[in-house]
């Protein structure tokens, strides 16, 4: 009774186990704190996640020598390894890195990923999307869009369909990979329409009688139009080898 008042058990094991783990809670020492983490932003191109990359960044970090004393800075070297396809925003964390002092161990340095501007495309996940202007004939009577792929190829995009403002064309497989290998995402065409700034009478009567011609024209309007036709594709004194202002426009003529 009285070895079981004073350990709080008749059990002498439980009392040995526990005069144990308050000596060694008395002599532990404590691990040092860790610094703070060091964030720093890794830019890289679409080209360098497509494919992947090793990258070779740098940092500075301060050694202090002693508490409240003169520090050192250190230049550090360190290799990013990018797989094809990461997402923005991926973190890569290296532990040891960061800022040192003789109480605190160094914490980490986390880089964190962020596409670069690109001429051709944006990213949105796993797809890439490719805006283009199209003019407004290009828009009625269809045409193909060249798109120059991030592995050096190109896509020709048919447009058949008659395009409204927000039209979209998703072409399948042709954005960027998907980590893991698990394939590619999407390329996405979106299309902004040019307008003509102006149409002469010529212009408009022309347009208008394209509108108003039925769907199954009389023999007499099938001549006319093969006429016309021609007249519009004469090797000299055709029109059809010219810009239109507008598809000017759009390409930046």
């Amino acid at each position: 009774a009285v070895f079981e008042r004073f350990f709080g058990t008749a059990n002498p094991y439980e009392a040995l186990d526990a005069i144990s783990q308050q000596f060694e809670s008395m002599t532990a020492t404590e691990p040092p704190k860790q610094g703070k983490n060091k964030v720093y932003t890794v830019e890289l191109t679409l080209e360098e996640i497509f494919h992947g990359c090793l990258k070779r960044v740098t940092h500075k970090r301060k050694v202090l020598l002693a508490e409240g004393g003169e520090y050192t800075e250190e230049q550090r070297s360190l290799t990013i390894d990018v797989k094809p396809g990461l997402p923005t925003g991926t973190r890569f964390v290296f532990e040891g890195e960061g800022n040192k002092t003789p109480t605190r161990a160094a914490g980490p340095v986390i880089f964190v990923l962020k596409p670069l501007p690109h001429a051709r495309f944006s990213r949105r996940g796993s797809d890439l999307v490719h805006k283009v202007t199209l003019p407004l004939y290009q828009a009625l009577c269809g045409t193909a869009i060249e798109v120059p792929t991030l592995d050096s190829r190109v896509l020709s995009v048919p447009i058949s369909d008659i395009v409204k403002p927000g039209h979209r064309t998703r072409v399948a497989g042709e954005g960027m990979p998907i980590p893991g290998g698990a394939g590619r995402g999407d390329l996405i065409v979106e299309v902004e329409l040019l307008f003509p700034a102006g149409l002469t009478e010529a212009q408009k009567a022309v347009i208008k009688a394209g509108f108003f011609l039925p769907a199954i024209p009389s023999e007499k309007q099938s001549k006319a139009l093969l006429e016309f036709d021609k007249a519009f594709k004469h090797p000299q004194d055709g029109w059809s080898s010219g810009i239109p202002k507008d598809a000017a426009q759009a390409n930046g003529h």
